[in-house]
């Protein structure tokens, strides 16, 4: 499986989608600067610590659900396009494995962007906070232990929410149904998020998704992934 993994990244060149990476977190940062400046000198209430951090969650998450679609459908779903799923099927691995080992790697993908966008946010609101006091309140560990246990169940779900796509892409083997589910994907997890105080998974909600993606990207693959005849 590492093997197939190296052999995927080296394939697609994944490595120069971090360049689209950096750009969406730097455009992430933008956007919460100008939020921040915009909120603090109207005549609202300042942000809190506690709001900003709602906010960073529901920019990234969205951001990189749909991001992750795109680099979903080079990864997989256009080589269905374009037919080079022959080549990878006529190998002696288990056609399984071979898109398990594409899936982990959006799912990988995912989660180690978000965390680089979690900490970049992160750190950008508390370095603007300190120079030009614009947040409610000062940066202590007492929101940071609230946020932490919420940023960690969203990256971890967010792996396995990128994977949604998949399966309502592989239907039709296209690559816009693909991108364009990624929205329906962030629709329906924001629905699922406010029924929790801290507008995030709760590890419940969390193992939940988790074992109903899995299942539901196995029956997919059953279903449609393996079937050539319809490419």
């Amino acid at each position: 499986m590492v093997e197939l993994i190296r052999c995927e990244l080296q394939k697609f060149k994944l490595l120069r989608q971090w360049t689209g990476v950096l750009a969406a977190i730097l455009g992430c940062m933008l956007f919460l600067t100008v939020a921040i400046f915009n909120n603090a000198y109207t005549d609202y209430d300042n942000y809190t610590y506690d709001d900003l951090f709602k906010v960073i969650q529901l920019l990234l998450t969205t951001v990189f659900i749909v991001y992750s679609s795109a680099v979903l459908s080079t990864l997989d779903i256009s080589e269905y396009n374009r037919k080079t799923i022959f080549v990878m099927f006529s190998y002696p691995i288990d056609r399984k494995k071979i898109i398990t080992a594409k899936l982990l790697i959006v799912s990988m993908f995912t989660i180690i962007s978000l965390i680089l966008g979690y900490l970049a946010c992160t750190i950008l609101a508390v370095l603007l906070d300190h120079g030009f006091d614009v947040i409610d309140g000062s940066f202590t560990l007492l929101p940071l232990r609230t946020y932490l246990p919420v940023c960690i169940t969203s990256i971890i779900s967010c792996g396995a929410w990128a994977l949604l796509p998949f399966s309502v892409g592989i239907q039709k083997k296209s690559v816009a149904t693909t991108v364009a589910s990624s929205l329906l994907v962030v629709l329906l997890r924001q629905i699922i998020i406010t029924l929790n105080p801290l507008y995030g998974e709760s590890p419940l909600q969390c193992a939940a998704i988790l074992l109903f993606i899995a299942l539901i990207t196995s029956f997919s693959y059953k279903r449609r992934a393996n079937d050539l005849d319809h490419i």
